[in-house]
């Protein structure tokens, strides 16, 4: 079972993965902002995070930049909501462990995971 904090502004959407995420036997914890995030990573140990880089707050590759230039080494799986080739490649280039474009299956969800969090 893994732990993992899904940084999504979406309520639904993190409601959703959340519910997966339960159904695979992992935990989950939400917020929607990057400020909540960051005092989150700082006060707990997560196995992963996922981020959707567009949040209300803070750009999320910026988040995801801050992140790393920190030393937090945790796996980072990035949402690429728009199938864009750019986010991708922002997104690998700062360090995520991996990219999960939407729409995908669930076996596509949980091998992302699984290969983030064991890389």
């Amino acid at each position: 079972m893994a732990r993992i904090l899904l940084i999504l502004p979406d309520q639904d959407q993190r409601s959703a993965l959340d519910r997966i995420l339960a159904e695979g036997g992992h935990d989950a914890i939400q917020t929607a902002t990057a400020v909540d995030a960051r005092t989150m990573i700082e006060s707990g140990q997560y196995d992963l995070l996922m981020l959707d880089p567009e949040l209300p707050d803070q750009d999320g590759f910026a988040f995801l930049r801050d992140l790393r230039a920190g030393n937090q080494r945790q796996p980072i799986v990035v949402l690429n909501r728009y199938a864009r080739v750019a986010t991708t490649l922002i997104a690998k280039g700062l360090g995520a462990s991996g990219i999960l474009t939407m729409p995908f299956t669930r076996g596509e969800f949980f091998s992302t995971i699984d290969d983030a969090i064991a890389a």
